[in-house]
C-alpha cells in the first residue's frame, strides 16, 4: 500500500502538468461548442465576374470522397459570389457524426448542397452545368466521370493533388466522349452554341507550382495551380492578444498535423531530435513554451519514446473547428516530411493547415523552393545546417513582435492566394459567359 501511495504521489506532479497543458484546449473546445459557425464573418474574395448576361449559367463542384473538405472550403470561399448558381455534390456521410465536423466547415456557404446518395445516383440531376470542378480527381475519377456524363458541362476543372496520378488519359477520354454546348444552360445569346459537337474543355489544376510542373512533365498536358484556402477566424486571435498574454498563454508549443502515418510524416526523426535537445527544450524560458501537439486521425503509430510522453499531446480526431483553433494557438507547424517527393511531385496538407489556421510553418530553403508561392515572409525559416529542434529553440527565444510579424505575413500571403484564385475562376466564368461579363 505504501508503494502505491508513493507512486501516486510521484505521479501527481505529472498529472498536474498534463492538466495545465490541456486546460487551454479544454477552453478551446468549450468556446467552439458555443461560438459562431465557421464562415459567417469571412470576407468575400475580390473582383468577381459579372455574369448578369448569363442568368442561367450553372456551376457544379464535386467532392465525393470523405476527405479534402479543407480544399473544398477554400474553393467555396472564392466561389462565394456565385453561390446562388452553384451546386455542391458531397460524399453521403459528410453530415454524419463521424465526419469530424466537416459540415461545420462548409455550411456557411450559400451554395446548394447535395449528398451523393443512391437516390441521387438513380434520379435526375437538378441542372446541367457549364462549369464542373472536380475537387478530388485523383481519388474518384470513375465516379466523377459518370457524373460528368450526366452533367454535360462545357468546361471541367480537375484538381489533381499529386503528380503521380495516372488517370489523365482516362479523364481526357471521358471528357471527349461528352457532347456539350447544346445542353449547356448558359444563355445562347451570350455564349453562343459553339462546341455543340465537341466534348468539354478540361483544365488540369494543382495546389502548388512544383506539382503543376511535375504533372505537366509526366502527362504531356498543360497544368496550372491555384491555392484558395478558407480564412478561419479563431475565437481567440493571437494577433490581437496583448503582448503580456501572448507567449505561454495564447501561443505555446509546436504542432504536427494530418493523418497519423509514417508514410506522410517522419515522426521518428522528430523524436530523435527532441531527445537530443531535451534538456535545453524543457528547462528555463524554453521550458515554459515548449510542447508538441500532434493533431490527426488514424491508428496511433507515433512510437513515442517514454521520455517524451510528458512533452507530447496527441489530439485525435478533433472536429475541424477545434483542430484549427488548437493549431492556431501553437507557435509553429512542423511539416516533418516523410519523403522527398513532397518537394517534387506531391503536396503536403500542412500547407493548407498553415494558411487556414494562421500558424506559420518551420521551413527550410528547399521547402520554400518547392512551395514558392509562400515566400520567406510567411514562414519561420530554418537556417542551413540547423535541425528542427535547434530552430525550435531559436524561435522560442525570439521577441513576440518578431513572431507576430511572420503571422501577419502569412495572412497577407493567404489573401494574395485567394485573390489570385478568385481572379482565375472569374476569368473562366467570363469566358463561359461569352465575354459578356466584366
Amino acid at each position: 500500500m505504501r508503494d502505491r501511495r508513493s507512486a501516486a504521489a510521484a505521479a501527481a506532479p505529472r498529472q498536474l502538468l498534463r492538466l495545465r497543458l490541456l486546460l487551454p484546449l479544454l477552453l478551446v473546445a468549450l468556446a467552439c461548442a458555443i461560438g459562431p459557425a465557421a464562415g459567417e464573418d469571412a470576407p468575400a474574395p475580390l473582383h468577381p465576374a459579372d455574369l448578369s448576361a448569363c442568368p442561367n449559367l450553372r456551376i457544379a463542384v464535386i467532392n465525393g470522397v470523405p476527405f479534402h473538405y479543407e480544399v473544398l472550403a477554400g474553393l467555396l470561399h472564392v466561389l462565394q459570389p456565385y453561390a446562388p448558381r452553384t451546386d455542391v455534390y458531397l460524399n453521403r456521410y459528410t453530415r454524419s457524426s463521424n465526419a469530424d465536423g466537416a459540415w461545420e466547415l462548409l455550411r456557411w456557404s450559400k451554395a446548394t448542397f447535395h449528398l451523393l446518395t443512391r437516390e441521387l445516383a438513380d434520379g435526375p440531376l437538378p441542372y446541367q452545368y457549364d462549369l464542373v470542378v472536380l475537387v478530388s480527381t485523383d481519388y474518384e475519377l470513375d465516379a466523377a466521370a459518370e457524373l460528368l456524363r450526366r452533367m454535360r458541362p462545357r468546361l471541367v476543372v480537375a484538381l489533381v493533388h499529386n503528380a503521380d496520378f495516372q488517370g489523365i488519359p482516362r479523364l481526357l477520354s471521358a471528357a471527349a466522349g461528352l457532347a456539350a454546348g447544346a445542353s449547356s444552360s448558359a444563355v445562347v445569346g451570350a455564349a453562343g452554341a459553339a462546341g455543340a459537337a465537341a466534348g468539354p474543355s478540361v483544365q488540369l489544376l494543382t495546389l502548388s507550382p512544383h506539382v503543376a510542373a511535375s504533372l505537366a512533365a509526366a502527362s504531356g498536358q498543360p497544368a496550372g495551380w491555384a491555392l484558395p484556402t478558407y480564412p478561419f477566424n479563431p475565437i481567440t486571435d493571437c494577433l490581437a492578444a496583448p503582448e503580456s498574454e501572448l507567449l505561454g498563454r495564447c501561443l505555446r508549443g509546436f504542432s504536427l498535423q494530418g493523418k497519423l502515418s509514417n508514410l506522410r510524416r517522419n515522426y521518428t526523426a522528430v523524436w530523435q531530435q527532441l531527445l537530443a535537445h531535451r534538456e535545453a527544450l524543457t528547462s528555463g524560458d524554453a521550458g515554459r513554451l515548449f510542447h508538441v501537439f500532434v493533431a490527426g486521425k488514424g491508428p496511433n503509430r507515433l512510437s513515442l519514446p517514454p521520455e517524451l510522453e510528458p512533452h507530447v499531446t496527441l489530439l485525435r480526431r478533433l472536429r475541424f473547428h477545434r483542430f484549427y483553433e488548437a493549431i492556431h494557438h501553437t507557435l509553429a507547424l512542423l511539416p516533418a516530411l516523410a519523403s522527398p517527393r513532397y518537394l517534387t511531385d506531391k503536396f503536403t496538407s500542412t500547407i493548407i493547415t498553415s494558411l487556414t489556421s494562421g500558424t506559420p510553418m518551420l521551413a527550410d530553403a528547399r521547402f520554400l523552393a518547392a512551395y514558392s508561392m509562400l515566400g520567406p515572409e510567411s514562414v519561420y525559416l530554418q537556417h542551413e545546417g540547423e535541425s528542427e529542434a535547434e530552430a525550435m529553440l531559436r524561435l522560442m527565444s525570439l521577441p513576440a513582435a518578431d513572431l507576430l510579424a511572420v503571422r501577419r505575413g502569412l495572412r497577407t500571403v493567404r489573401k494574395r492566394l485567394n485573390d489570385e484564385a478568385s481572379t482565375h475562376y472569374a476569368k473562366l466564368l467570363r469566358g463561359l459567359c461569352g465575354g459578356g461579363g466584366k
